[in-house]
């Protein structure tokens, strides 16, 4: 499995600078997993398990030819701190996963990340 972690500048609710350290623990659980035999959503669900975060969506990516499916992860580094996010995207060639902390292949996915992480953490 291919793993690429993307840093680009941060959006609301991610620190700026370089990636949280729960970002990191999710990238190197996710490199931990085998896809192909577990399936993506079981194989983020269990990096999230393992690093202690919060999994928070698997939904299919429609209008690119470049990612198939997007996951997201979500976590909060104080209990007054903001959420951060990582999104967690499935090539097209159904074995490569890019680990961001924005999503460009669904609309509004920041919203539906932060919607779904204050639904589940109440």
């Amino acid at each position: 499995m291919d793993t690429r972690v993307l840093d680009r500048p941060a959006q609301a609710g991610t620190q700026a600078g370089g990636p949280a350290l729960k970002h990191v623990e999710l990238e190197l659980a996710l490199g931990a997993q085998d896809i192909r035999v577990e399936g993506f959503e079981a194989a983020v669900r269990n990096a999230c398990a393992d690093c202690g975060v919060a999994f928070l969506f698997n939904l299919p990516v429609f209008g690119t030819d470049e990612a198939q499916r997007v996951a997201a992860a979500g976590w909060r580094e104080g209990k007054a701190a903001e959420p951060e996010f990582a999104f967690v995207t499935l090539g097209a060639d159904g074995s490569t996963i890019t680990i961001d902390r924005r999503c460009d292949c669904l609309d509004h996915a920041a919203d539906v990340a932060r919607a779904w992480f204050d639904l589940m953490t109440v």
